[in-house]
């Protein structure tokens, strides 16, 4: 009895330390926010202009995902899309496959999909034209989904709706974005999105409907990665 029962000790004991030393993959937090806030979707939001707006859609793709430390690159996310959707809390939280005990200093990823992408015809996953983000074979993929209007507007409609998208030069919607971090790192950080910004430029703008590839499309995505370089 007392075998098994010391058997038994040294079989949970070694358990537990292998458990500990288990290292878990990196992954990456995408908070949305409007002001100081949150986004939550379909409420009233107030933004750091003192506009009230009420976002019903939040979506976009990322992909290229790859860490960096003092300069050198450490890890390349291998098929790397990714569509986060704000209406799926799930999705904004992007876990690296294969990333275990990595420390790194610098987040790089593309905001959009490359043209390659656009053109493979690799209709499955997060790339499944049933997600919402896809136009055509010709016009592509869209990069950049944002739906909503302003509440405390005096305007009978004051409705946005933006679908930026286009791969074709020279209007292509797809960019580079690096986000440095204090320190080197080995946790799982999380990346605030504000969209302030881009709601201050959609308040004064005549343009509040973007639905197809081309110049609007291409300057109003240059305006929506703005959003992105704001790490907590």
């Amino acid at each position: 009895m007392k075998v098994w029962l010391l058997f038994l000790l040294l079989t949970l004991s070694f358990l537990a330390f292998s458990q500990q030393g288990t290292e878990e993959n990196v992954r990456l937090h995408f908070t949305p926010m409007i002001g100081d806030a949150h986004l939550v979707l379909n409420q009233r939001m107030e933004t750091s202009a003192g506009a009230e707006v009420s976002i019903q859609t939040l979506r976009f793709y990322l992909s290229n995902v790859r860490l960096f430390a003092k300069g050198n690159e450490v890890y390349t996310e291998p098929s790397s899309f990714h569509l986060l959707d704000a209406s799926e809390p799930s999705s904004m939280i992007l876990e690296l496959p294969e990333s275990e005990g990595l420390k790194y200093d610098r987040i790089e990823f593309t905001l959009g999909l490359d043209s390659v992408t656009n053109v493979s015809g690799v209709f499955e996953g997060d790339l499944d034209p049933t997600k919402g983000m896809y136009w055509t074979w010709q016009s592509g993929y869209i990069h950049f989904k944002l739906e909503g209007q302003f509440t405390d507007s005096e305007k009978a409609d004051d409705s946005f709706s933006y679908h930026l998208g286009g791969y074709r030069s020279p209007h292509a919607t797809c960019q580079s974005i690096g986000i440095e971090l204090p320190e080197a790192v080995n946790s799982s950080p999380s990346v605030h999105l504000s969209l302030d910004g881009f709601l201050s430029r959609v308040m004064p703008s005549e343009q509040r409907l973007v639905m197809s590839p081309g110049a609007k499309a291409r300057d109003w995505f240059e305006t929506a990665a703005l959003t992105f370089p704001v790490h907590e």
